[in-house]
């Protein structure tokens, strides 16, 4: 009787542990890729229009400089991060969806921290090689980042992110996701630097 006790959970544990490494195998495909910066502004100023320091007109000039003399900048935009599953589907009726329960990140910009949030909601990402796109909200004061900058460079770097011909290429995203598995949450073993070029 005690063998065959001990047979079972042998068979169990091993079961168990072939779960885990299919699971870690599958959530290993899944990536992620920073696709785009939407909403750039400077205390509620647009600059989607604007590529350069000198399209600014005269009352906006004296709107900024009001910033910079108080000491603060308050800059919000939301980065729409890319989350990829190359996971193959099993068949129609068997989903290797994977879902993203928690996304605390860290936002660099420039190297620097900025911003740390989550996501709001749950994400999940459909397998197949399918993506997905998920909003992370940031918001905090551009001058904290900025050492002895005049007003144009300090601008001038905000249009690189959120101008017109602006782009996520000064910004990356450190996190260590947090996943939904049937035997609880997964949280990724180390943190994922998180870019606008390739899949991380």
């Amino acid at each position: 009787m005690k063998k065959i006790i001990l047979s079972a959970l042998l068979i169990v544990g091993l079961y168990g542990c072939n779960v885990v490494k299919q699971m870690q195998e599958d959530f290993s495909k899944l990536k992620f890729k920073i696709h785009s910066v939407q909403g750039v502004n400077l205390n509620s100023m647009n600059l989607s229009d604007k590529s350069k320091f000198s399209d600014f007109g005269a009352l906006e000039i004296v709107k900024l400089t009001s910033m910079l003399t108080s000491g603060k900048m308050p800059m919000k935009f939301t980065v729409n991060v890319e989350a990829l599953n190359s996971n193959k589907m099993v068949s129609s009726y068997t989903s290797s969806m994977i879902r993203i329960k928690s996304f605390p990140f860290t936002l660099l910009l420039n190297d620097k921290e900025a911003f740390k949030g989550n996501i709001n909601e749950p994400i999940e990402v459909p397998g197949g090689g399918e993506s997905t796109l998920f909003p992370v909200d940031v918001e905090f004061d551009l001058l904290k980042l900025v050492n002895d900058q005049g007003l144009s460079e300090i601008v001038n770097l905000a249009l690189k992110l959120g101008g017109q011909q602006g782009s996520p290429a000064n910004i990356k995203v450190v996190s260590r996701p947090v996943l939904d598995t049937p035997l609880g949450e997964y949280q990724y073993p180390s943190e994922l630097t998180i870019v606008n070029t390739t899949y991380n």
